[in-house]
């Protein structure tokens, strides 16, 4: 069967307060992501290693002027309608905010990890 791309590119952005966390997620082609990273000034140091890839989760470092610092979350997928993309990115979303969070992400923790990764992965597949 073949995956149909997206062609429109789309970001939206969600809050989850039990982690107190922003997470953007982002569909269609690279270049689209690209562009979108320059102009929201989001520096993204690896951005180019993205290119070719399926999709991607990254943490976004926000400085703010008035000497705060928080991280929000991206998950991108080129192909909206690719779930096996997203569940591999939902995996690294919930580690990158257990470890930001100093939540253990092992398997002593996996009932969290999986209801955890079962709530994102819900949640963006029915933003498709």
């Amino acid at each position: 069967r073949k995956m149909v791309k997206t062609k429109k590119f789309r970001v939206i952005k969600l809050y989850e307060p039990v982690f107190d966390v922003n997470v953007y997620y982002a569909t269609g082609w690279f270049k689209q992501l690209r562009e979108w990273l320059d102009k929201e000034k989001i520096a993204l140091d690896e951005k180019e290693k993205l290119n070719g890839l399926d999709g991607a989760c990254f943490c976004i470092d926000n400085h703010k002027k008035d000497g705060t610092f928080t991280v929000d979350f991206c998950i991108w997928v080129e192909d909206k309608t690719n779930i096996y993309t997203l569940a591999h990115e939902c995996i690294h979303l919930v580690e990158h905010i257990f470890g930001r969070r100093s939540v253990p992400f092992d398997g002593h923790n996996d009932e969290t990890i999986t209801q955890y990764f079962e709530f994102w992965f819900r949640k963006l597949h029915e933003k498709k």
